[in-house]
């Protein structure tokens, strides 16, 4: 009983607190990732002594968010039909106190449920706890398609915290249920079917890499969505069992023939190296899968091919002048 009290006020305490920090961005403890995550760790220990609880009570307040986030993005929408006879993007400003606060509150609750959910130890699960963790990343992934509307009424903006907070759960759902540690297949699983429609691991992981495949369409070199989104992406391909099912997937058939494409912003950046090798290193491993390199090695080395080609055209005087390559 004391474990959800506490797990209560540290939730009624960081909703709460949500208001205060839109004027004031440059404090925000959801811009930090790695201080939050150090700080939610306790949570899992909580929840642990009473999970049943903990779920139900994290899937309450998401459920009520998720809500009232929908209806305010369906006011949004319909503002929008009204004001210009149907179409369009809606204004920057139109409820954007509001949607702003329900998201970083969305936000907040995804990390906790990170928390919960990467905290556990897969051997000592029980079936009850795993359908809970399908249950919690079930409501995760019905808010995606809620992100994706708020995206294409304004774009962007604003949406990194949320975006990032998505993307670190996968990382802690794949730890926990798609890792070399993973045993059988966990009720999570039936869930996540009988919840969405996702059948097994396959599709589930589907779902996973096609949201990265967007955050890395969607958002600007730079933002701290891109550095999240190679990250995931890396670390899906880490271990046998992750490896060999993300390389039966179509969404990694398909980045794999278009990995170079004009969509990834971030790969002309030249201002972020880290996140282009990450992204490459993640590749690499799913190229090298003996099933695949036959098949695609020729079709994912042709850009380079193209680009040297380009570079042997150059004159070496023009070349040695190209800001972009001095160091």
């Amino acid at each position: 009983d004391i474990a959800q009290k506490l797990l209560a006020a540290y939730i009624d305490g960081s909703l709460n607190s949500v208001p205060s920090f839109l004027d004031d961005p440059s404090d925000h403890p959801l811009a930090n990732e790695e201080e939050l995550s150090d700080n939610i760790k306790l949570l899992a220990d909580i929840g642990r002594f009473d999970y049943r609880q903990a779920a139900e009570l994290l899937i309450g307040a998401h459920r009520a968010l998720a809500g009232q986030y929908r209806r305010l993005l369906e006011a949004g929408n319909a503002s929008s039909s009204a004001s210009n006879g149907g179409g369009g993007m809606v204004s920057l400003n139109a409820g954007l106190p509001d949607l702003r606060i329900v998201e970083d509150k969305l936000t907040w609750l995804t990390y906790v449920i990170s928390a919960l959910v990467g905290g556990r130890v897969p051997y000592q699960s029980t079936e009850d706890e795993d359908k809970l963790d399908g249950d919690l990343i079930s409501h995760i992934f019905q808010t995606i398609a809620l992100l994706q509307e708020r995206a294409r009424q304004i774009g962007v903006q604003h949406l990194d915290c949320f975006q990032c907070a998505i993307l670190f759960i996968f990382r802690q759902f794949r730890t926990t249920y798609i890792s070399d540690q993973s045993y059988g297949v966990p009720k999570a699983f039936g869930q996540l079917q009988a919840n969405l429609g996702l059948d097994g691991k396959t599709q589930v992981m589907e779902a996973m890499v096609q949201t990265i495949i967007r955050a890395l369409e969607m958002f600007p070199a730079g933002s701290p969505v891109i550095v999240s989104a190679v990250t995931t992406l890396n670390e899906f391909t880490l271990g046998y069992t992750s490896l060999r099912l993300m390389a039966k997937l179509d969404a990694a058939q398909s980045l794999l023939a278009n990995h170079a494409s004009p969509s990834f912003g971030f790969l002309r950046s030249l201002t972020r190296p880290k996140d282009q090798l990450v992204y490459y290193n993640a590749l690499t491993k799913l190229l090298c899968m003996d099933d695949i390199i036959d098949d695609h090695f020729a079709g994912f080395v042709a850009p380079f091919n193209v680009l040297l080609d380009d570079i042997t055209r150059v004159d070496n005087a023009t070349f040695a002048q190209d800001p972009s390559i001095k160091l």
